[in-house]
């Protein structure tokens, strides 16, 4: 089920909140400010943040004392909680700026909070089995070197093409993380 969420459910998500707008000059939450790209908008909050959430709480779960802390679930759920009043918050940057920057900041909080949930996660297995988790780190850093050309490409704007990136990417690395984890948790056994 994870596979089905990862590979169609959360691109199509992501594709549906990013809308039918130039994906280099605009982003989800100008996709997202009119009906029914509001709809899409908290759909794909709701879908995604949710299940970054369950599949984290599952790596930490599997992984038992190789992950002792819990510090990476709760950053996973400050993520969600910001994510999901963000997408509440109308972004409406000519009408009401304060309350669009609140969303922006939000939004952006989130992303920041979850990727440093999940840079943790691996970075603790990485250090622990090397051989066993350097394709999840290297994944990371592919991460690290494509969100910055997507910031330059969209002339250093967040684009519906980097929130399309960074969300695509974050539910297959999870899926991989995870299997990642049951094929050691095999060897443990």
């Amino acid at each position: 089920m994870a596979a089905i969420f990862s590979w169609f459910l959360i691109p199509a998500a992501a594709a549906l909140a990013a809308g039918s707008s130039n994906w280099l000059t605009s982003n989800f939450s100008v996709a997202g400010s009119e009906s029914p790209g509001s709809f899409f908008l908290i759909l794909w909050a709701l879908l995604t943040g949710g299940f970054f959430r369950f599949l984290i709480r599952r790596a930490v779960s599997m992984a038992g004392a190789g992950l002792a802390s819990k510090r990476e679930a709760a950053l996973t759920d400050l993520a969600l909680l910001l994510l999901l009043v963000s997408v509440f918050i109308p972004y409406r940057p000519g009408k009401m700026k304060l309350l669009a920057s609140v969303h922006v900041a939000l939004a952006f909080l989130a992303t920041v909070f979850f990727y440093l949930a999940i840079t943790s996660l691996d970075l603790k297995l990485y250090f622990q089995y090397p051989g066993h988790f350097s394709l999840c780190t290297g994944l990371l850093g592919f991460a690290i070197a494509a969100t910055a050309a997507l910031l330059v490409l969209s002339g250093f704007m967040i684009s519906s093409a980097l929130e399309f990136f960074l969300t695509v990417f974050a539910g297959l690395w999870l899926w991989l993380f995870c299997r990642r984890i049951r094929i050691l948790k095999r060897h443990w056994l």
